[in-house]
């Protein structure tokens, strides 16, 4: 690793814990943590998936995605579909308490991201995408 790699390295975890903490404190509102966040936001753009693809998509174990589709459940932003075809098989999906929710949460992230990269370009912002979808790859493989 390179001095220059490190400065990266330790400037994207900055910027992940900031904005991670800018996170915490607009869900303590919401009275959700980050992982049930990102549980509403993956059914938002995934309804109808399972409890697997979503452990799969937050990278942790089956029990864990469970108890997050739980709790979500018990808070009516959730709701599971046994399917007609497999009774083993079960659809997640948002409620509509839960659709509410979930635009409260992109406007308020739609806020912040719209803050921290006010002084950038279109162009510089695609860049910035590709690079960070390239370094979410390469974390992946890791």
């Amino acid at each position: 690793m390179t001095a220059i790699d490190f400065t990266i390295e330790r400037l994207i975890l900055k910027a992940g814990n900031a904005l991670n903490n800018i996170r915490i404190g607009d869900l303590e509102k919401s009275r959700l943590t980050s992982a049930q966040s990102e549980t509403i936001l993956f059914y938002a753009d995934n309804g109808g998936k399972s409890i697997k693809d979503l452990a799969i998509h937050l990278k942790v174990s089956h029990q864990a995605a469970r108890k997050l589709v739980d709790k979500l459940k018990d808070k009516t932003i959730l709701e599971s579909v046994i399917s007609k075809k497999d009774r083993r098989s079960t659809s997640i999906f948002l409620t509509s308490y839960g659709q509410e929710i979930c635009t409260t949460l992109k406007q308020r992230g739609t806020t912040v991201g719209e803050t921290i990269l006010s002084d950038y370009s279109d162009d510089e912002k695609k860049l910035l995408l590709e690079f960070l979808r390239r370094i979410e790859k390469n974390i992946d493989d890791c």
